[in-house]
This record gives structure tokens, C-alpha cells and sequence, in this order.
């Protein structure tokens, strides 16, 4: 079994190419092992619409007792794209599953091929309502990979922020938190969150009010509290909080001057733009610390403080110079990075346009993307990026779909010959894809749009 787990797996990551392989893992499907029923119908969806001869036996999987089986009898019927009428009835159906997890992964599905689906927001709220913690939780967790969706649910999240599960309450607020200017409903909640006993909802609520510019009086010390308890990744949305709020969390410069002190370069670079965000007058301090960096055997954390110093200083043909020059590097990583810095500072970055136009011939696709969505930047009349765009949209990351989908939306009218590859993305299963596409689309025929 495991050797027939592992090869249905393989052939999953093939993808399309494995399409003669259908009929056998058709077959597999008969075995007993739900590890290796869920496997194979994973390899089904991956396969796509290639594999469409599988629907019906796929279908049949709804009805196995396991939960994981059917949770990817779900996932895999949206990529074999078999008639919608039948996805909804599917999915409609799978509304009333015995389990949670499949309930809801069925709202999901749902809600991507029919927004607005009563039955599913039905189906969703009496999970945020459910007297299990565990499926309130579920619920929540759909919501948040629903992202933009969920601020329909935003007066039900925000009673949820007085939840008697923690875990319910931190996962509430950081959600209110990506929903952003359109939680402004939740703001009372958030504001009363702010003295939760739990230090992590109370940063999260701290957050999410960043968003909404609003209560920085309150905000600011719990963020700060937060800063010196947390490490450097989970910092992060601290100092984005900060920097939203700008000169209104001024308290926390003494905080962030003595983080320039940090061992840690990435550390003192994050610090650093944050410092200048709240004072601009802190570039004299900030400055000279980043092009100490610079000098950084480590080429990512010389990328990160070129991006800084170009924000803070312009123009800035040193910092532009060292993110070109790290375009020819040897690790993809770093001229992924390094294409994404420059697309950052737009015109600013002009100069080093000759080096991104040869990265477009770069063998790492995702390498290329980054580039061709920087080379917009600096020139939004180069159509010669648009098929590398439109390629990219077929990425399996979904951070590199979205790229393409926003280079592609940068570009306008330019890159009408990506509107079917993007109307596709517009029904991508990641909704910051599916955001990006339809946003991308109404820019290049705003009229259709309309």
C-alpha cells in the first residue's frame, strides 16, 4: 500500500502530463486504505480536467465513511471541472455532511463557483453559532481562507471576540485584522478585545485596529508590550501596525531605536523603516545602520536594507545599484527578492530596467514572474511581459499567481491577450488570487467591468 500511495502521489505532481495514468488509479480507488483512496483522488484533481472520465467515481467517494476521503473528493471535483450545475449540487449536498470540517470545506467550495450561495452562508453561520469550540474554530479557519468574503460575517466575528474558547477569540481577531477597512463594524469589539486576559488576542485586536486607523492611545502600548515579548518573524505585523499608524505611535520610538541595536541584521533593517515611518527625522540614525547592512555577507539581508534605504532616501542610486547587481545571483531566491525590491520603488529603480529585461529569460518560472511584475513597474507599456504573466497565473504557488495577476492588472488595457488565462484566475482556489485576477480584468476592460 504504501508503494501505491507514493507512486498515485508522484503521478499527482506530474500533473496534466499524467493523464494516461487515469484508468489505473481509477482502479486504486477500489482498495481499502482511505490513505490511499484520499492519495489517489488528490492525483485525480491534480491531473485536472485530463482526468474528467473520473467525476463519476469521484463523486461516488462522497459517500465513503472516512472524512479525509471526502474532504478530497471535494477539492479534487472543482479541478476535474466537470459541469457546474452538478459542482453545485455537489457541494449544495455535502452542506449536510455528518463532519464539520467537511460542512465547511463545502462552503467553501460552494461559495467560490456561486458568491452569495444562502444555503452556504447558512451553513457557515450555524457553524460560528455550532456549542462545539472545535467547530467554531472550523468555522473561523473557513472564513480566513475565504478572506475577502468573510466581511459579510464581520457582525457575527465580532460577538465572537467574547468567545469563551481562546482560540476562537485569537483567531477572530486576527481575521478582523486581514479584513481590514471593512471590519470598521467590529470596531467597538475590537477596542473592548484590547483588555482580553490573553496577551495574543489582545495584540491581534491591536492590529486589526491599525487597519481601521483607529485607537492608537489604546493600541500602541499593547502592540509595544507585544513587541518585547514576541521574536523577530512574529514582530512583523507589529511593526506593519506601527507603521499604519505613523506619527501617531510615536511612544514607540525609544522602543524601536533601541531594536537598532539587535544583533540580528533583518531585525535592525525592520526597525529601521518603522523608526522613519514614525519620525522622519530618525533617517539620521537609520541610515548609516543600513549601510552597514549592505556590506552583509548574507545577499537576502542586503537586499532588505537596499529596499529601506531606497524608501527613505531618493533618489538612491546605491541602494538601486547593489538590488541590480544581486539580479545576477545565484540563488533564485535572492533575485526573486531583488526583482520584487525594484518593482517596489517603480521609477525610482529605472535605471536597473536593462538588468530586470534579462531576467525575464531566467530558467526558475517564479524568477521570471517577480521580474516581468517589476519590469511593469518601470515600464507599463512592455507587453513583451505579458505571456510570461499569463503563465504564471498557472503557478502552484499561489503568491506568484497573485504577482502575475497584479502585473498583468498594472499593465491595463496592454494586456488584453491574458484575459482568458485570467478569467480562469478568477476562480482560482486562493481568494487573493481570485481578488487580484478580477481586479486585474476590470482594469483592462473597465467597461466589461462594469
Amino acid at each position: 500500500v504504501t508503494v501505491r500511495i507514493g507512486a498515485s502521489n508522484a503521478l499527482g505532481n506530474i500533473g496534466p502530463a499524467a493523464r494516461e495514468a487515469v484508468p489505473r488509479l481509477i482502479e486504486l480507488l477500489k482498495e481499502k486504505s482511505p490513505v490511499l483512496k484520499s492519495t489517489v483522488i488528490s492525483a485525480l484533481g491534480k491531473i485536472g480536467p485530463g482526468a474528467n472520465g473520473a467525476v463519476p467515481t469521484v463523486v461516488d467517494a462522497l459517500q465513503a465513511q472516512e472524512p479525509n476521503v471526502r474532504q478530497a473528493a471535494l477539492v479534487a471535483l472543482e479541478r476535474l471541472k466537470p459541469d457546474r450545475k452538478m459542482l453545485v449540487d455537489v457541494y449544495t449536498q455535502a452542506l449536510k455532511d455528518e463532519n464539520t470540517v467537511v460542512r465547511l470545506l463545502a462552503v467553501e467550495m460552494l461559495w467560490r463557483i456561486e458568491r452569495g450561495n444562502q444555503d452556504a452562508l447558512k451553513t457557515l453561520a450555524l457553524g460560528l453559532k455550532d456549542t462545539n469550540a472545535a467547530a467554531r474554530q472550523q468555522a473561523v479557519f473557513t472564513l480566513t481562507r475565504m478572506r475577502e468574503e468573510a466581511m459579510e460575517a464581520v457582525p457575527l466575528l465580532a460577538e465572537l471576540l467574547k468567545d469563551s474558547d481562546v482560540a476562537v477569540r485569537r483567531q477572530v481577531a486576527s481575521l478582523l485584522g486581514q479584513i481590514g477597512p471593512a471590519a470598521k463594524a467590529a470596531l467597538p469589539a475590537l477596542k473592548e478585545a484590547l483588555k482580553d486576559k490573553d496577551p495574543h488576542v489582545r495584540q491581534y485586536a491591536a492590529v486589526a485596529l491599525s487597519h481601521l486607523n483607529e485607537g492608537p492611545q489604546a493600541a500602541v502600548p499593547i502592540l509595544m508590550q507585544a513587541f518585547k515579548l514576541n521574536d523577530f518573524l512574529a514582530r512583523q505585523s507589529i511593526h506593519e501596525a506601527l507603521r499604519r499608524y505613523g506619527p501617531k505611535a510615536k511612544e514607540a520610538i525609544p522602543l524601536l531605536r533601541d531594536s537598532m541595536k539587535d544583533p540580528f541584521p533583518p531585525a535592525r533593517v525592520q526597525a529601521g523603516e518603522t523608526l522613519c515611518a514614525l519620525d522622519p527625522n530618525q533617517a539620521k540614525l537609520v541610515k548609516p545602520i543600513l549601510r552597514d547592512v549592505l556590506q552583509s555577507q548574507v545577499k537576502l539581508h542586503k537586499v532588505q536594507a537596499a529596499l529601506v534605504l531606497c524608501k527613505i532616501e531618493r533618489p538612491c542610486p546605491e541602494g538601486v545599484a547593489v538590488l541590480a547587481m544581486e539580479l545576477t545571483d545565484g540563488n533564485p531566491a535572492v533575485r526573486q527578492q531583488s526583482a520584487q525590491s525594484l518593482g517596489k520603488l517603480g521609477a525610482g529603480a529605472k535605471s536597473a530596467l536593462p538588468a530586470l529585461l534579462l531576467l525575464l529569460k531566467d530558467p526558475v518560472v517564479q524568477v521570471r514572474v517577480f521580474a516581468a511584475a517589476a519590469v511593469v513597474k518601470l515600464d507599463s507599456q512592455n507587453v513583451a511581459v505579458v505571456p510570461i504573466l499569463a503563465d504564471g497565473l498557472k503557478h502552484e504557488s499561489y503568491v506568484v499567481r497573485q504577482q502575475a495577476a497584479l502585473g498583468l492588472g498594472e499593465l491595463g488595457p496592454a494586456a488584453k491577450a491574458a484575459v482568458p488565462a485570467l478569467r480562469e484566475a478568477s476562480n482560482d482556489r486562493e481568494s487573493l488570487v481570485r481578488r487580484a485576477a478580477q481586479q486585474a480584468l476590470g482594469k483592462i476592460d473597465p467597461k466589461r467591468q462594469e
